[in-house]
C-alpha cells in the first residue's frame, strides 16, 4: 500500500473501505495564530488585554487549540457570561455538546474558570466553573473577571 501525493491532496485510498473517490483524501490542512480576548454575552465591559496569544491547527473541520490570554488591568462591568472571543473559525452546531477543561487560570474575583462550553454558531466559548458541593457544571458571569485576570487552556472543536 502507498500513499498518493496528488495535487489535490495526500489520496489515503488504498488504506479505506470506501469506494467515493474523495473519502479518502486529505485535502484541507492549516496551521495558524489568532488573537483571544475576554468578552461578555451580554453588554458592557472593560476588556483591555495585556496578553491574547493563540495558535491553532485544522485537519478538515477539526480545529485543535492552544491559547494564552490576560486582561490589562480591570476587566469589569460586563453582564452576562464571561466568554472567550475571536476564534479562528466558526463552532458547528451539530448537536454534540463541546467542552473542556482548562489548564491554568487565576485573579479571578471569586469563582475562577475550570472549564469551557463551545458556543455553536459563533467564534466563542463561554467559560464555566464545577460547583463541588452540587456537581453541577455552571457557567461564570462576566462580573467575576478582575483585575489582570488570566488564563491558558488547549482544546478542539468541529467547524462549519
Amino acid at each position: 500500500m502507498a500513499l498518493h501525493l496528488k495535487s489535490t491532496g495526500i489520496d489515503f485510498q488504498d488504506f479505506g473501505h470506501y469506494t467515493e473517490a474523495d473519502t479518502e483524501l486529505l485535502d484541507d490542512y492549516e496551521e495558524g495564530d489568532y488573537e483571544p480576548t475576554f468578552s461578555c454575552s451580554g453588554t458592557g465591559g472593560n476588556y483591555g488585554m495585556a496578553q491574547k496569544d493563540g495558535s491553532y491547527v485544522k485537519i478538515g473541520r477539526s480545529i485543535t487549540f492552544n491559547m494564552k490570554l490576560q486582561a490589562a488591568g480591570d476587566a469589569s462591568g460586563g453582564t452576562g457570561d464571561a466568554v472567550i472571543n475571536s476564534f479562528p473559525f466558526t463552532i458547528a452546531n451539530d448537536g454534540a455538546q463541546i467542552g473542556g477543561g482548562v489548564g491554568f487560570c487565576g485573579n479571578w474575583t471569586t469563582q475562577e474558570a475550570n472549564g469551557w462550553r463551545a458556543n455553536p454558531n459563533t467564534v466563542q466559548l463561554i467559560l464555566t466553573y464545577n460547583n463541588h458541593s452540587s456537581g453541577y457544571w455552571y457557567d461564570i458571569p462576566a462580573s467575576r473577571l478582575g483585575n489582570n485576570s488570566y488564563i491558558q487552556m488547549s482544546g478542539a472543536y468541529k467547524s462549519t
